[in-house]
């Protein structure tokens, strides 16, 4: 049956959402109900040492109580999560309907209960006017495109309605069966489940490539009650979307994060990869907690599990910010340096930024959107990922959807962006720069880099004087030779010898022929240089000059001289 417009006007469909929180309510009461019944009774009686017949049969029956109670938990919950589906695929064509109405009424056009619209004729004074002839034609279109436009609305509405609808009859008809239709519930859950999957999609979000202003333009178009409502329920998708601003995206995220956490905790035995995963997580948490009086205060950009793990972390809100800082990580990070080390260096960065100009705001992120490579000392293939430029380019793709979404949700003037690269993490800056237009950047850092694909920094888009190369005198990954070099011939590797100044990938961006503008840091030694250009003791001038940069006071960064 179609839905009819005063119907969907005058529909009231918060109602249903806040009907599926109440049906979660009862789900969680009855996963608590389940999880009494084991530990309390169950797992009791087995310990007590009870046997005979009678003792078997009340095994049999607590265990049948249980497993009747988690499945009454996943249907409530099913139930539930349809009944916000639906809510919030009708709360958005209400909302486009209203605004259709709205503009008829601004248009003077009347819209009647069929979905027709009307233009008013005019005079009899008036009918041989040209001008007003024209008027009434071009009214007269207008009534055409806004009918075919409510046609739509009340088409995707119905659409909607039957699909809430067939799903619900389902679970209406499960509950007829009893105990003996308990067999059948995975179709109702997998049909509960792909109803809720497709909810963003019905409500017209853009496909996974499409430009993060589209995305923006989307979210800014919903009513505030439903993107309040969305966040909760798809607070994955949501957050780690580039387009969404990225207040919300910190709301999603962190509830997110907490439902990760409480997923992995849960798997009971976990792999190794899961498990530094999981540890990832409860750092960041950690972390979020910690820092949260902290001025600028965190924001949690991205978190998931897709391959070693993904997260986007923000000290300052970038949408506010006049400075933005987006540093890029290498070798061997994992989720968990995100709650420790690297998350350390990017509010060290946002800490220098502050102490150097308190006039302006700066937010400064570590983004962790790639898999960096992971290496060990030992000879099996997956460690030598560091070798090649693979994660780099597919990264860099990441990395430049990512700070397009920063300009698209950015409020006010455009604000002065800085790509930060360090080690590997310079790779990938610079093939997102080389690559698909480049990236919407001012200034490029690299520092620890063993180069970029480039040969030269007017390849990196910004211009040469826009990029910057911090390289210590002991930093060993900086003077990391060529793949052919390496190889070398019959006396084997030469390293360096053929040309000093290539690197493993590419030209050595601290050397005088790449042409970028070298910055001064501390020698450091052998063991520790790579890792100190964001220490604020051990680094000498890099940290400074780093938040120079940043905050666009490029005159006075302290210069070093070329290799």
């Amino acid at each position: 049956m179609n839905v009819e417009i005063e119907e969907l006007r005058s529909a009231r469909p918060l109602d249903l959402i806040d009907a599926g929180d109440a049906w979660d309510e009862a789900s969680g009461n009855f996963t608590w109900y389940a999880r009494k019944c084991a530990d309390k009774v169950f797992r009791r009686v087995q310990e007590s040492g009870w046997t005979g017949t009678a003792a078997l049969w009340a095994t049999a029956e607590l265990d049948r109580l249980e497993g009747a109670l988690r499945a009454s938990s996943h249907e409530l919950d099913a139930v539930g999560r349809v009944l916000r589906a639906a809510g919030e695929m009708f709360s958005f064509h209400q909302t486009r309907l209203r605004n259709l109405l709205a503009e008829a009424k601004e248009q003077n056009l009347t819209v009647y209960s069929d979905g027709s619209v009307r233009h008013s004729e005019l005079a009899e004074d008036d009918r041989n006017d040209p001008d007003r002839r024209a008027w009434q034609q071009a009214q007269a279109q207008r009534a055409r495109d806004l009918a075919e436009r409510i046609r739509e609305v009340m088409a995707d509405a119905t659409h909607a309605d039957e699909e809430a609808a067939r799903v619900i009859r389902r679970f209406t008809e499960q509950a007829r069966r009893g105990a003996e239709g308990r067999f059948g519930i995975g179709t109702e859950l997998a049909s509960a489940n792909a109803l809720t999957s497709t909810v963003l999609a019905e409500l017209g979000m853009p496909g996974r490539n499409a430009p993060p202003t589209e995305v923006a333009s989307w979210w800014a178009a919903l009513s505030p009650t439903l993107r309040t409502e969305l966040l909760t329920d798809h607070p994955a998708a949501l957050g780690n979307r580039d387009g969404i601003p990225s207040a919300a995206r910190d709301q999603a995220n962190r509830v997110n994060l907490t439902r990760l956490i409480t997923e992995y905790e849960a798997r009971g035995r976990l792999s190794e990869a899961e498990q530094r995963i999981l540890r990832g997580f409860q750092s960041i948490q950690k972390r979020l907690t910690d820092d949260a009086d902290k001025v600028p205060s965190p924001f949690l950009l991205g978190i998931g599990d897709k391959g070693q793990g993904r997260a986007v972390l923000a000290y300052g809100n970038p949408d506010a910010a006049d400075n933005i800082s987006a540093y890029v990580p290498g070798l061997n990070t994992g989720l968990d340096d995100i709650g420790n080390g690297d998350g350390g260096r990017a509010w060290n960065i946002a800490y220098a930024a502050r102490g150097l100009d308190d006039t302006h705001r700066t937010s400064s992120i570590v983004w962790l959107g790639y898999d960096t490579p992971q290496f060990e000392w030992t000879l099996d293939t997956g460690n030598l990922a560091v070798m090649s430029d693979d994660r780099a380019v597919r990264g860099g793709a990441e990395l430049g959807q990512f700070l397009s979404g920063l300009h698209a949700t950015h409020e006010g003037d455009s604000p002065h962006v800085t790509a930060v690269g360090h080690s590997y993490g310079s790779l990938t800056v610079g093939q997102a720069a080389q690559h698909g237009g480049g990236i919407p950047v001012d200034d490029i850092v690299l520092v620890g880099s063993p180069g970029t694909g480039a040969q030269r920094a007017d390849q990196l888009g910004v211009g040469a004087d826009h990029v910057w190369v911090g390289s210590a005198q002991y930093d060993l990954v900086t003077r990391a030779p060529s793949l052919f070099e390496e190889l070398g011939g019959p006396l084997g590797p030469v390293p360096h010898v053929l040309d000093p100044n290539e690197s493993w990938f590419g030209q050595d961006p601290a050397s005088e022929e790449f042409g970028a503008r070298r910055f001064g840091v501390a020698d450091g030694d052998v063991a520790n240089s790579h890792s100190n250009y964001f220490d604020r003791e051990n680094g000498g001038r890099s940290l400074q000059n780093i938040a120079k940069i940043v905050t666009g006071q490029h005159g006075s960064v302290t210069g070093e001289f070329h290799r």
